[in-house]
């Protein structure tokens, strides 16, 4: 399974597709507009199935405030209920784009790097605004509720921990020996698997289903890790990712249980 970049994902997306229509959200338009303060909300071009013109992450790097340094956490936004299509706005970025959430069979998700303070945020499920009634809201002084979301300084000390095993594992005497090591159950548990791990290529749906052969570049710490997927119908999925200078090989294996 290749990789390759933004620009010629595109330009395959545009001669393979061929069956899109624009998608509706005239019943959102007057609510969007309200919190662009008067702007055009953004339109993309959707099918059926999910096909989209931009992804997400062109959508942030054209019009977005959201930082993309060490300040910032990923965050999960998740949607549980039934629901056909559902996208999310946001004060994180002003309120600017439309974000949509990756349907995961049972529930929608999307991850985004937030810094620290307070976000206001919206679902817009099947053309409808709507709140997650379950999780903290506030009146935005428009009779109306948003989902509120605080991101502390105290969230990033799973960074701090990472860095400072990272500089223990430093110190260790790496030399061999025929000694048996001591009892290991008065040790701490494994470091927590790192945040941008949660987010590997091969995790994400892809916003072309017309071309699932190609991917985008994957990070530098996807790669030469094996991940796994839980067993699903007696089948166990592995997956691993490599480079070769400036190409990248993604590998899918398929075993029965």
């Amino acid at each position: 399974m290749g990789n390759s970049s933004g620009s010629q994902r595109d330009q395959a997306f545009s001669d393979s597709c061929d069956d899109l229509t624009t998608y509706s959200i005239a019943q959102a338009t007057e609510a969007l507009e309200y919190y662009n303060m008067g702007r055009q909300p953004p339109r993309y071009k959707l099918t059926e199935n999910g096909c989209g013109i931009k992804r997400l992450s062109d959508r942030l790097s054209e019009s977005s405030d959201i930082p993309t340094t060490p300040s910032t956490i990923p965050t999960l936004f998740r949607w549980t209920k039934a629901a056909d299509t559902v996208q999310l706005m946001g004060s994180f970025d002003g309120w600017t784009n439309i974000i949509p959430l990756v349907n995961c069979g049972d529930e929608f998700l999307v991850i985004i790097d937030l810094p620290v303070g307070e976000h206001q945020y919206k679902f817009l499920v099947d053309g409808e605004w709507t709140i997650d009634a379950d999780e903290p809201h506030v009146e935005n002084g428009r009779q109306s509720f948003n989902n509120q979301l605080i991101i502390k300084e105290s969230d990033f000390e799973i960074f701090r921990a990472l860095k400072a095993d990272d500089k223990t594992t430093e110190k260790l005497d790496v030399g061999f020996g025929q000694e048996l090591p001591p009892n290991m159950s008065s040790h701490h548990r494994p470091p927590t698997i790192p945040p941008q791990l949660l987010q590997i290529t091969l995790n994400k749906e892809l916003p072309v289903p017309c071309d699932p052969e190609i991917l985008p570049v994957p990070q530098t710490p996807e790669l030469n890790h094996l991940y796994a997927l839980s067993i699903k119908g007696g089948v166990i999925t592995m997956s691993s990712m490599h480079r070769y200078k400036k190409k990248f090989i993604s590998t899918v294996f398929y075993q029965p249980t």
